[in-house]
């Protein structure tokens, strides 16, 4: 399976030996690479469409197996913003609006429940507004890197942050 290159740099760009968060997975290609690399000790999948969960469960049994121990895999099928988990290490949201993604930092900052090492944020559209607005109300993180991926001919911005010491 070969990741676009929007997916492969946001990979790369993820602290590896931390869990990993595939947040809107939709098809799960950026959590499958992150178990098939085994570089993280869990990969989580969360999108609020439970068929496409289902089928990325079976997906992952059928094609990911290892024998001597179980898989660290976590599926949720529940609006991001209804998670109700601590979310640690990194976390990766990619290919939504960046409404979207700002309404899920504030919910799980509020919740106390965001306590990742390392944000991946790919909004698809208001990426000039997100970096304005979204990402100086990160109270606890700090931009460490913009990252332009070209996507089809067009350039796609990956904001990294890490959460401030």
């Amino acid at each position: 399976m070969k990741l676009s290159l929007r997916l492969s740099t946001a990979l790369e760009n993820a602290c590896p030996q931390q869990p990993l968060w595939d947040i809107c997975c939709d098809h799960g290609l950026l959590g499958i690479q992150a178990l098939r690399s085994q570089n993280f000790p869990q990969v989580h999948f969360v999108d609020q469409v439970p068929h496409l969960i289902s089928k990325l469960q079976e997906k992952i049994k059928l094609k990911i197996k290892e024998a001597s121990k179980e898989l660290p895999a976590f599926f949720y099928s529940t609006p991001a913003e209804s998670l109700q988990v601590e979310l640690t290490g990194n976390v990766c949201i990619l290919g939504i609006g960046a409404q979207k993604i700002e309404i899920f930092l504030r919910a799980w900052e509020d919740a106390g429940l965001l306590q990742a090492d390392r944000l991946i944020l790919g909004p698809h559209k208001d990426e000039q507004w997100f970096l304005d607005v979204v990402i100086p109300n990160l109270q606890n993180y700090e931009l460490q890197k913009q990252v332009a991926v070209n996507e089809r001919g067009r350039d796609r911005l990956l904001f990294v942050l890490n959460r401030r010491p």
